[in-house]
């Protein structure tokens, strides 16, 4: 399943992927405070997976957060890994 036109959707400290049908596809959650976000889990459905769309949530959230002027941490395994090779 590869999809063709991502949608992202926000909602209080979490952003949703969805398809061209609107079905949900993944999620990506953080916690604020005043200084920085930490993104805290990263969920794909599994007939999702292994597309690069973990990927696309944690760089939408990293992107999100930034323009919101704060730090980006990440607790979350795969979050963790992906801002250590942004870096």
């Amino acid at each position: 399943l590869v999809l063709y036109k991502m949608k992202f959707e926000y909602k209080n400290n979490m952003i949703l992927l969805k398809d061209d049908n609107s079905n949900l596809v993944g999620t990506v959650t953080f916690k604020c405070d005043d200084k920085q976000c930490i993104i805290t889990h990263t969920n794909v459905r599994s007939e999702y997976q292994g597309k690069g769309y973990a990927s696309k949530l944690v760089e939408e959230a990293y992107k999100y957060i930034k323009s919101c002027n704060k730090e980006v941490a990440a607790t979350c395994s795969y979050a963790k890994s992906w801002l250590e090779k942004r870096n």
